[in-house]
């Protein structure tokens, strides 16, 4: 299990997270899916960002790709480790680990998260932070699954998380909104790819 680190909470971490591409933040600009909505807030130190996007894969594909914590690292090159932890949370809910590295302008590092992972195939995951194994004070992160008419599916994202660690004026929501807009292309593009090939060999089995 990764141990919390004890030194070194540096000022990009919050921005690195929010824009590493993370289980599929939606961005424009990926021929397969589309940008809804996104929005970022700040307010007494809790951070916001909550983001609407379609895929072209079904619900069931989009949704596996997402909560396969043992492969995250193939959806965006920002994630460096992902994985099922072997001990399950008191209440039985399972254990995931993530590391997440990048820079934010001038900004460097990485930052670890350990979460408990709750999942309803295929609508819901939710997700909820153990501070004391991870560069937070809390978080949070849901995410819902809807079927499209055409086959594709919307995705409706929700993360809320305090750091512990200062976050200088610079790295605001307005700043991440736009590195999520420029960035997320990559995550997008391969979470849609992976999707499609789920359900391919799916159909085929």
């Amino acid at each position: 299990m990764a141990p919390k680190p004890g030194v070194g909470r540096r000022a990009h971490a919050l921005a690195l997270l929010l824009t590493s591409g993370l289980c599929g933040l939606p961005c424009a600009g990926a021929a397969a899916a589309e940008l809804i909505a996104l929005e970022v807030t700040h307010i007494r130190g809790v951070y916001r960002l909550t983001s609407v996007t379609q895929f072209a894969a079904p619900p069931a594909a989009v949704f596996a790709v997402l909560a396969d914590y043992d492969n995250l690292t193939q959806i965006s090159s920002a994630i460096v480790a992902s994985r099922v932890l072997a001990e399950p949370a008191p209440d039985g809910a399972a254990r995931v680990y993530t590391r997440v590295r990048g820079c934010v302008w001038f900004f460097c590092g990485s930052i670890n998260r350990v979460e408990r992972l709750y999942l309803s195939p295929p609508q819901e995951i939710r997700t909820q932070v153990e501070p004391q194994l991870s560069d937070l004070h809390d978080g949070a992160s849901y995410w819902r699954f809807t079927a499209l008419e055409d086959g594709g599916t919307r995705v409706d994202f929700e993360m809320q998380m305090t750091p512990d660690f200062w976050i200088p004026p610079l790295i605001g929501p307005r700043l991440v909104k736009r590195r999520l807009m420029r960035d997320g292309e990559e995550a997008v593009g391969r979470i849609d790819a992976l999707a499609h090939e789920r359900s391919r060999l799916s159909d085929e089995g």
